[in-house]
């Protein structure tokens, strides 16, 4: 249990540090910054998630990380003018809605490790093959869903933006989407399968 602590603990600092460091340098604006945001408050979060997972309580790891990221996001902008300058009158509300932001993103990101984790639970006496199979089928289901849920409202900000190659954008990132979901998944399988020693 320490160990998995201490390895958890170690891995997030260098996340964190990394998302930070790539802030700092780089200060991105637009497009950039919101890959940043997502990446920032996704990531972590399903690396807490994951870890978490056989112990039981992925939804408030991811959530804290996603607290955590947004707390760090907010100081970077904010205080210290990083991605572009803010006017005095709009800070706290627009630190508010990344906070929101920040542990909503996280928060789902724990719910899918613990909606895949719960249907592991179920299917007792199976092998790690059958229990990655579920895992990985459970993960595209979702991870599809939330294509899904999501390809609307990224084809009306591409359109509003008028991006090109509106068509090849939204499918790389519905593959990707799904692609991940999936990988996602299979971690979170062989995570609950090694915790728990399955042959």
């Amino acid at each position: 249990m320490r160990r998995r602590w201490t390895f958890l603990a170690a891995l997030l600092s260098l996340e964190h540090g990394a998302f930070a460091a790539t802030a700092v340098w780089f200060a991105p604006t637009e497009w950039s910054f919101g890959a940043l945001f997502l990446a920032w408050m996704i990531l972590p979060a399903l690396t807490a998630a994951i870890v978490c997972a056989p112990l039981g309580y992925p939804i408030i790891t991811a959530s804290g990380n996603g607290l955590l990221a947004a707390s760090i996001l907010d100081y970077l902008l904010l205080f210290h003018g990083y991605f572009w300058s803010v006017p005095v009158e709009v800070v706290v509300s627009l630190a508010a809605i990344y906070l929101l932001l920040g542990v909503v993103l996280s928060a789902s990101c724990g719910a899918f490790v613990q909606v895949i984790t719960e249907t592991l639970d179920t299917e007792n006496g199976t092998t790690l093959k059958q229990r990655l199979s579920t895992a990985a089928a459970k993960g595209f289901k979702f991870s599809l869903l939330c294509v899904a849920i999501s390809t609307p409202v990224l084809l009306f900000l591409l359109q509003a933006s008028t991006e090109k190659n509106l068509v090849l954008i939204v499918s790389i990132c519905a593959v990707a989407g799904v692609g991940g979901g999936v990988l996602v998944a299979l971690l979170v399988g062989a995570s609950y399968v090694s915790s728990r020693g399955i042959p």
